[in-house]
This record gives C-alpha cells, structure tokens and sequence, in this order.
C-alpha cells in the first residue's frame, strides 16, 4: 500500500491598530461579523483570521468560502485594502474567478495581487438579490507572503478531489460505536505539530467536532512550472459528524486550521465497506512487528475512499484491534512468526461472519526506504537560540508509512542562492526512523536550503529556512503622553527581516514616580476592563504584539514620570516550538513631564513644651516621603534638623528653646525634588 494522495501533484505551482485589551496580536481585532441576511463568510474564522500564499501542497492561493443563507442570492467575494473597512468604507474590489457551489455553499480560489501580500485587508462575502446586497465582513485578515513563517493548509476529504465525500454510519452498538464519521485528510506546509479540523453547523453558526490532528512530515509536489518537491506535512482525521444529519446528497463543509485555514465544501454520499488489506514488515520470528490494516469502501475505481471508524478485529479469537483513523488505517503490534488475519467488522455482531465480513492475512514485505521527508520543529523560521540539534532532520518511512531505523539518506545545507557543496553528507535514522541534519546555528543570519535524497541519487526534495539571531523591535522606542491617558506600544519579532509568528512574549511594568498632587505611582497594563502589571501573549503573523499601558484619570490629574515597559520572548510551551529566542527591550514611558510637578506646600505650629519646643509641621499626603528642614530665624539663620514627611505628610520634632523667656521664630522649608516644587512655610514665632 502507498500512502501517497493521488491529488498530490496535480495542482498549479506552488503590524495596524492594537487590540483594546491585554496583550494581543499588533494587528487588529479581526471580530466575525453577523452575518448579513444572505451569507456568511465561513473563511477566516479561526484566531487571527490570517491567510498565507506559501504552497499548501495543492496550490498558492487563499480559499474563501460562504454559505448562502437566501436561496435566492448570487454569491461573490470582494476585498479593500483598508483592515477595517465596514459595509460602507469605499474601496471596495471584485475578487476575479468562478464561484463554484456545492449545495448551500459558494467557494472561490483567490490569487491575491502582489501588492496585497505581506498586508491586512478585510474581505467579505456578498450575497445579491435583485439589486440589494448584503454581506458577511472579515476585517484584519494578514495575507503573509510565502517565505514567511506562517504556515498554509489544505483540508481534502477524497483523493482526487471529485467533490463527493462518502461517511460511514458505525453499526456497532454493542460496543457503544455508533457515530456517523468522515475520514479528512489535508497536506500543510508545517512539518509537525497539529492541525485543528472540525465541521461547519449551519444550525450553531459555528465549526464543531473539532479535534487536533497530528502533523506527519510529508514531501509536497508541484508540476509547473516544474517537478520540485518541498518539505511539508499530511495530517487525518476522524470526525464525528453525526450531529449533522449526514443523508445522501447533502452538502457539508470542512474547515482545517494551521496559523490559516481552509474550509472545502464537499456532497456526502453513505459509504459501505468494500476492501480490507494488511502489510507487515519482515522480522526475526519472536519480534514484534507493526502490522498495518487499511479499510476502504466499495464505491469502486477513482471514487473508492478510505472509510474512517471501521471496527477491526483479530480472526484468531474475535479480539478488538480498534477503528480505522481518518485514513482509513489502524496499526497493531504482533509477534514475527506468528501473525494472525485480521477482519473488518461490517456488522454488530463480534464474531466474525462468512460472507458479510471481510478478512485479510497481512503480507510481508521487507522494509526500505521508500519516502524521504524534512523536518524542521522549530517551522520556516526561527532564531538561533530556538534550535537544539535534532531540530532539523530527515524523516524515513517504508511503502506502509513506517519509521525505517538504520536507513541511510544523503544531504547537503548551504545558504540559499550560494553554491552548494559539491559532496553529500550520509546520515542514519535512529530507532524513530529519524535522521538528524547536522547546522552551525552560529553561522551567519540569513535562509539555508538543504538537498536530501536517498543514496545514489534519484529525486531531490528542498527543506529550506531561515535562521539568525532575532530582534525585538519596539514602536515607539520611548513614550510619551498626557497624563491620565494611555500609550499603545507595539514591538515586532523578526529575523532576517522576517516575522517570528507564534512565539510568547511578555509585557511587565515597572512603575515609576508619580508627581505631586498625586501620591503614588499607578499607571499599568490594560487586561479587559482591569488592570495589571504583567501579561504574556503569543505573536501574530507579522511578529507582532501590543500592549496599553493606562495611566487612570484623576483630578487633579498628576504627572507620572519613570515607567518602564519590558518586553521578553519567552520559552515556548507546547506544540511544536522549543527553545526561546532570549530577545528583551525596554521601552521608558512617561505621562507628562518634570514641568508638570506641582508646588508643595507646608503649615508650621509651634508649642511652647518647658525646655524645648514643639514644632509640627502639616502637609498634603501627596508629600509622604518628601524632606523638610526646620530653620531657627530672627538674626542669623540657623538650621535645626531635617525631617521625612510621613504617610499623611506630617512630621513633628522638639527643638531645645536657646533664648529662654525671649521670642523665638522658626520657618520650615519643603525641599524641591523629583516629584514636587519646593516651598516655605509662614514663620512662626513663640514667645
């Protein structure tokens, strides 16, 4: 069995407004408007609404599909340059090309103009009907240019894209398996991690059934303008679409999500189990062995398609092997020498029926190497302190889709557009059939391609990257506002020029000094409708994320000067990325200036307390922390002591009465300082 798609090759080649709360994505909130009275644009839909042009193993082009809500409406699409443009924004443009329906839905491939890519626009679907329109508007939508590292995807539910998709009702209640079930299968340009797949519910308005499908590396073809094949992935997946009332005819659409998305509209046809087939490797006898089991239907020639949720068991005692995944495949573990046949279960009974159900005895066959794949964990680009040797390799499989260990591939890694090396490097796959490329992360910034073929020559396949050292850029590099107002700061990951997307990244504020009126310092990060003094978000395609930071209103409204905003990529937690890009920038943010502090000012009393005297000194609680200095005048000047004001802007001190039954004055006076205007109090003279 070759688990090749038989749709592979066949196609043609191959940071605005920041979001009002938390730390978010640089561009701006792309919110999923009501749909109008005729349509909803399904296309989109995921987090960041973002679309790519790199080659998703069957085309370059963004996939924009509706569904037609008024039966009498004539679906198209339109884009405008400007990200936030409404219903009544001018600007505007017909998207060129065939709507094609399916049912209820309308589906158009769109080649975006050059002058869009690496850009945010807003597009929508518009439903006609006698001259009036109404529409479902995405805004926001980045179309990230090909060599990127945003990833693209391509959600197929048949091999050879008919446009009909089979489902298969599992008739095994006895064991509690009787959901309707579609097999997807999707190529992507990620090499690993997982794809997000889930069917549209016209009833919710929504994609549910979702479940992560894992990413396996997988080389992708392109035809013209010529043969080449680039490093990507394919990924399966079982839904369970029985909440959908799949019938005979009737269309369903389903949407598979990897940074962007792709959503297919397909007609469903009932499906009946027509072949079962198992191979397993050739082994020691006493070895354990995978032995991998294929179920497909009976629809016969081009349209024949795996069938997802088939019950496999074991003809030797009637034992559960499981069900076949979205490809229609199931893996058990043997013993060399002593492989049983396996049978699909077509009815609900256990045991295994002549003439209804279908066995197979696995044949052997010995394991080579017969598909090379690149892998790069860290995606198209990452920074050099993201990668840990074994982060770039070479993936083997035999005919079957099995690691192949020991097996040996050739390979060669230069900067791209150089001169590649004239010899081949030779690396051997380990137990996972995983074989490392060999990278110098310290070498200069910049893209690499590597050449990989099995040994000998044959077809090449291209992985290629980019790698560097990353820069955490801020705009503006330094703030500065009114007071009791907010700074919007937005700072871009990049690497040689290209967005790091996907990675976290910290924003904390360090509180500065608040002025006087004021009293204590208490800008901080907008989250929602609080506030706080750190948060961590993820950035979007362009590398980008943005974070507010609020001085609260007051009155009077006092200055506060000193801020500082740090922001930290930090270490990646799950999916697919390691490693942390160790990239930190401070950005100084100050709500007004030193020309906005306030004049302090200070009362002085004073008792007559025996031998000494009592001077209390009064203050506003915005001086807390501020100095005094009590002064002996009347002839020469002395001064007494100095004082700290205390939370209330207070302080009080006894001074030793010198001049016995005769007058003494004193006077206080308020140091200046960063946060106030100094000042003098009235004298005070005791007697």
């Amino acid at each position: 069995m070759n688990r090749l798609h038989l749709h592979r090759g066949l196609a043609a080649t191959a940071v605005a407004a920041l979001a009002a709360t938390g730390l978010a994505v640089a561009g701006p909130a792309a919110p999923s408007q009501a749909a109008g009275p005729g349509v909803v644009l399904l296309s989109q839909l995921g987090p960041g609404s973002d679309a790519s042009v790199r080659y998703d193993g069957l085309d370059e082009t963004v996939t924009l599909t509706a569904e037609q809500l008024d039966p009498a409406a004539t679906v198209s699409f339109q884009y405008n340059a400007n990200p936030q443009a409404g219903d009544a924004t001018t600007g505007w443009t017909d998207i060129a090309g065939t709507v094609a329906t399916t049912g209820t839905f309308a589906q158009l491939d769109w080649t975006p103009d050059a002058a869009l890519v690496g850009k945010e626009v807003a597009v929508r679907a518009v439903a006609t009907v006698g001259g009036a329109a109404t529409y479902s508007t995405r805004q926001g939508v980045a179309i990230a240019r090909g060599d990127w590292g945003t990833e693209a995807v391509a959600a197929r539910t048949d091999f050879i894209d008919t446009g009909d998709t089979g489902y298969f009702v599992q008739p095994y209640a006895s064991s509690g398996h009787t959901a309707t079930q579609v097999g997807v299968e999707g190529e992507t340009s990620a090499t690993a991690g997982t794809v997000e797949v889930g069917w549209w519910n016209p009833a919710s308005q929504s994609f549910q059934g979702k479940v992560n499908a894992s990413v396996e590396a997988y080389d992708l073809k392109t035809l013209s303008p010529s043969t080449q094949s680039f490093a990507g992935g394919q990924f399966h997946a079982a839904l369970d679409i029985t909440a959908f009332g799949a019938a005979d005819g009737k269309a369903i659409a389903i949407g598979a999500v990897r940074d962007t998305d792709d959503v297919q509209a397909r007609t469903l046809h009932p499906q009946t189990i027509g072949s079962i087939s198992a191979g397993v490797p050739s082994a020691p006898a006493g070895q354990a062995v995978p032995v991998t089991i294929s179920v497909y239907d009976n629809a016969g020639g081009p349209s024949t398609q795996p069938v997802a949720g088939a019950e496999i068991r074991r003809s030797g005692d009637g034992s559960l092997v499981g069900y076949t995944d979205g490809a229609g495949l199931i893996v058990d573990t043997a013993v060399a020498g002593s492989v049983g046949s396996y049978y699909v279960n077509t009815t609900d009974a256990d045991a295994y029926e002549a003439g209804t159900d279908l066995e197979t005895t696995p044949s052997s066959y010995t394991s080579s190497v017969n598909e090379v794949s690149g892998v790069s964990v860290d995606g198209h680009v990452f920074d050099d302190d993201e990668y840990a040797a074994g982060d770039l390799r070479l993936a083997l499989q035999d005919s079957y889709g099995r690691p192949v260990p020991a097996g040996q591939v050739e390979y060669r890694l230069y900067p791209t557009g150089g001169t590649p090396p004239a010899t081949y490097e030779t690396t051997t796959s380990d137990a996972r059939g995983l074989a490392p490329i060999a990278f110098a992360s310290s070498g200069p910034d910049g893209d690499y391609t590597v050449e990989y073929r099995l040994p000998g020559g044959g077809t090449t396949y291209f992985l290629t990257f980019t790698a560097g050292d990353a820069t955490l850029t801020p705009n503006p590099a330094t703030a500065t506002a009114a007071p009791g107002s907010q700074v919007p700061v937005k700072a871009a990951l990049a690497v040689a020029g290209k967005p790091l997307s996907g990675r976290r990244v910290s924003a904390t504020y360090q509180r500065g000094i608040e002025l006087v009126p004021g009293t204590t310092a208490d800008a901080a990060l907008v989250d929602g409708s609080s506030r706080t003094l750190s948060l961590t978000g993820v950035t979007d395609v362009f590398g980008g994320v943005g974070v507010t930071v609020a001085d609260p209103a007051q009155s009077p409204q006092p200055a506060e000067l000193g801020g500082k905003l740090v922001l930290a990529s930090q270490p990646a937690t799950g999916g697919p990325l390691t490693g942390n890009a160790n990239e930190t920038v401070t950005v100084p943010i100050a709500f007004g200036s030193a020309a906005d502090k306030g004049q302090g000012k200070v009362k002085l009393k004073a008792k007559n307390a025996g031998k000494k005297d009592k001077l209390i000194v009064k203050g506003d609680d915005s001086l807390a922390g501020e100095t005094v200095v009590v002064f002996r005048v009347g002839g020469k000047k002395v001064k007494l002591k100095g004082l700290t004001l205390n939370a209330k802007g207070d302080a009080v001190v006894k001074v030793k009465d010198k001049n016995g039954r005769a007058a003494t004055t004193y006077v206080v006076k308020l140091l200046s300082s960063e946060r106030v205007v100094g000042s003098k109090s009235k004298k005070v003279t005791l007697r």
